[in-house]
């Protein structure tokens, strides 16, 4: 059974600066970098999928209608977790991006077969990953000293694709994007 996410694409300006940091941080503390995975704010966390033509059909009809909304990356920032740790550039999303956001998982809730996790709202601490896989309590100073070093992000983005990723084959893949109007 396939398995998806759903994510926002960053502008390629972001993605390539994210990709760069990525591949610093990799590089330098000897870590699995995955250059398919393009630069992105996760919005609904993965889940297997009974019927992709409906959850696309879903996108498709909620993006034709929905406004540009802003996003700014402006810091770095982390998770600290005992299993694992995530380093990240923080996200802070407009008031229309949340309400963006929750709209589009209402909409999704109406298909009764998708599963739901805890982080699955639009309460969540929207941020781009930069590194987690091994990131360890033995190296997550280091690696956080070596990140807060490299010029800090001042981004503000809009807010205009919902994009699909497939996350059940390696490498993950962008199966396809749905883009706001402008």
């Amino acid at each position: 059974m396939k398995e998806i996410a759903i994510i926002y694409l960053l502008p390629e300006e972001v993605s390539n600066y994210c990709q760069d940091l990525r591949h610093k941080i990799a590089e330098r503390f000897g870590l699995e970098f995955n250059h398919n995975i393009p630069a992105h704010i996760t919005l609904k966390y993965g889940f297997p999928i009974e019927n992709l033509d409906e959850v696309e059909r879903a996108m498709q009809e909620f993006c034709v209608s929905q406004p540009k909304a802003k996003w700014e990356l402006h810091d770095f920032n982390y998770f600290a977790n005992p299993d694992k740790n995530v380093i990240f550039i923080d996200a802070q999303p407009s008031k229309n991006s949340r309400k963006v956001h929750a709209s589009f998982l209402d909409n999704l809730k109406k298909i009764n077969w998708v599963q739901w996790g805890q982080f699955d709202s639009a309460n969540l601490h929207y941020h781009v990953t930069l590194a987690s896989k091994g990131i360890t309590s033995e190296n997550f100073e280091e690696a956080w000293s070596f990140l807060n070093q490299q010029v800090k992000p001042n981004y503000e983005v809009n807010f205009d694709n919902l994009a699909l990723i497939r996350i059940d084959i390696e490498p993950p893949i962008v199966y396809k994007t749905y883009r706001f109007p402008d």
